[in-house]
């Protein structure tokens, strides 16, 4: 199967322990979208290593709390679009 665009489930509640490594090394994903009810995330380590076609991440508003981020991103050569989320706080 290739995962091109992934839309989180609103199951994964208001906020998420971990994801890490959980898309790790997944090429065909382009696009991956958070719930708009999400708030925070503790680990995203390895989450989208190595996904080299990642294009697009959108968190929603909401989030506020994004822990460990280590490698989370390495090799998305793709990626354009990391939004919205608001570091003024």
């Amino acid at each position: 199967m290739n995962l091109v665009v992934l839309i989180m489930p609103t199951s994964l509640g208001t906020y998420n322990n971990s994801l890490s490594s959980s898309f790790k090394d997944c090429r065909s994903l382009q696009e991956i979208n958070f719930p708009a009810s999400m708030t925070g995330i503790s680990q995203l380590n390895s989450t989208f290593q190595n996904c080299t076609n990642l294009k697009k991440v959108t968190f929603p508003t909401s989030m506020n709390s994004v822990g460990d981020i280590q490698n989370c991103f390495n090799s998305c050569r793709s990626l354009i679009s990391l939004s919205p989320i608001d570091v003024s706080n």
